[in-house]
């Protein structure tokens, strides 16, 4: 596998930001006497397809993750992303580029199918060949040989330590089911062996799932999910005051108070690993020049942007990674007026730069943007903003063909720090290179090819540490997932913004 491996998703897939099982490993409640057996949940983004393999986004995994389930699987102890063995039961690098995993026994397909080998090798070749997958990408140049029934090894073209992490990515599918459906039938009637299954797809408006008789694991409380589109965020809440919903996500500022309000629901809040930044072209115009590029990090006040803006639904950001990812430090403040000015005087005394931004793309990106030209003029900068949908702002940006700098954000799909390096900093970045480093890509594909958790840190600290001198992004936020939830419902939402409603409970 090469270093291009590590690249993610389409920029479409990017900027929304990617199952069941267990209770014991979950954090999940018992499965006895429950008081209710259905929950309604109304989230704001849409979705195509509950075939990953065709919407590899977040709106629609997350969902599809209830039935399709993973090799390997992310869940979240003490706040911290810890990798565990799911369809797998376990792994070991035997070579370099050769990783031996072991299926899980005595699984099926909710139609009956075996879990086994030849299943996991049926999956990796069918989402190679899948265009539109985002797996297609990660695990490029991979293969799958199979050992016996319950072993096969993962060959990739490069020496690959984070083969595991990667696996968490790897839906598996049911090979006799999927290849007599085809990829678009499969996604209207989907098949795994998640705890639940999918019933029912109105594509764009809702899903229906019902608890699986024939799961491997522990069986859930709830019986019975519905997750409906509901764009408008007043809407969302109004379903929630009214009963007819029990989960709602993007609950706004403005309206975290109505929620609160209520007697039978409340927010519910969790960190995400979603990050809002401003990426800078590094090759084209002004901001080639890195001291024009510092003076425009140093003027924003990350602080008064994160309380004044979000209120408490977001922390400033100071470096590149969020809490709980390898390379993460404790960072110093980058806000510093002076420098920004003492940079502007040395330039000439007068600098302009053009600012990119969504129009309502991304969370508060209006507001953001305005802020940041209101703090660059404090210091002397001029900023002018072009705004407009994410397909005009963001893919002519991340084409090279705008100088200046865009404000986007960033969520990984699976918590992995390899994921930001395959989308910023380097010359096979996913969405284009504006802002790519040589010797940040060294470290990247130092990071990439050990397995070894102490050397990534050291590797992805450095890395951190150059992105921040050399300003080739400006971080702004962490974003914070507010949630409005029925109370009496036993349910945590996950930093990855992932459903898991296997783990909830009345």
């Amino acid at each position: 596998m090469s270093r291009r491996t590590i690249v993610t998703l389409a920029l479409s897939a990017l900027c929304l930001t990617a199952c069941g099982g267990s209770g014991s490993e979950n954090g999940g409640a018992t499965s006895a006497g429950p008081a209710k057996d259905e929950l309604t949940v109304l989230q704001s983004f849409s979705f195509t397809n509950m075939n990953p393999l065709i919407d590899p986004a977040r709106p629609s995994t997350r969902i599809s993750g209830m039935a399709i389930e993973t090799a390997a699987k992310y869940v979240f102890e003490g706040g911290q992303a810890v990798l565990k063995p799911w369809l797998c039961t376990g792994w070991e690098q035997i070579e370099p580029n050769r990783w031996r995993f072991q299926v899980r026994p005595d699984v099926t397909f909710s139609n009956g199918e075996p879990l086994n080998a030849e299943a996991f090798k049926f999956s990796l070749e069918t989402t190679l060949a899948a265009e539109r997958s985002g797996g297609a990408v990660v695990f490029r140049g991979a293969a799958i040989e199979v050992v016996d029934e319950l072993t096969f090894d993962v060959v990739t073209a490069e020496p690959n330590g984070i083969v595991p992490q990667q696996m968490s990515y790897f839906f598996v599918l049911p090979p006799a089911y999927y290849a007599s459906a085809g990829e678009e039938k499969f996604g209207e009637a989907p098949i795994g062996t998640g705890p639940y299954t999918i019933t029912a797809v109105d594509p764009g408006v809702s899903v229906a799932l019902a608890r699986s008789d024939t799961y491997w694991g522990e069986a859930p409380q709830v019986a019975k999910i519905t997750v409906r589109v509901v764009q408008d965020a007043s809407t969302r809440v109004a379903e929630l005051e009214r009963g007819t919903a029990d989960i709602v996500e993007a609950v706004p500022p403005l309206l975290r108070d109505r929620v609160s309000a209520l007697s039978g629901a409340e927010i519910r809040e969790t960190p995400t690993n979603v990050r809002m930044m401003l990426v800078f072209n590094s090759h084209l115009g002004n901001t080639e020049d890195v001291k024009v590029r510092r003076a425009v990090s140093a003027a924003i006040n990350r602080e008064a942007i994160a309380e004044g803006i979000f209120k408490e639904s977001a922390a400033a950001l100071n470096g590149i990674f969020v809490p709980g990812e390898i390379g993460h430090v404790a960072s110093t403040p980058i806000h510093n007026p002076e420098l920004a000015r003492q940079l502007v005087a040395e330039l000439g005394g007068s600098l302009a730069v053009d600012l990119y931004a969504t129009a309502g793309a991304l969370p508060m990106d209006e507001q953001i943007i305005q802020a940041v030209q209101a703090q660059l003029a404090e210091v002397g900068i001029e900023a002018t903003i072009t705004t407009g949908t994410a397909q005009a702002i963001l893919r002519p940006f991340y084409a090279g063909q705008n100088a200046g700098a865009v404000l986007t954000q960033l969520g990984l799909f699976y918590p992995d720090s390899s994921l930001i390096f395959g989308n910023y900093f380097t010359s096979y970045a996913a969405a284009g290179a504006p802002s790519s480093n040589d010797e940040m890509e060294r470290l990247a594909d130092e990071a990439f090819k050990s397995g070894d958790d102490a050397v990534r840190q050291a590797k992805y600290e450095e890395a951190q540490r150059i992105a921040i001198d050399e300003a080739l992004w400006s971080p702004i936020v962490a974003l914070t997932d507010s949630w409005g939830v029925a109370k009496d419902l036993k349910w945590t939402p996950r930093p990855d913004q992932q459903y898991d409603l296997a783990t909830a409970s009345w």
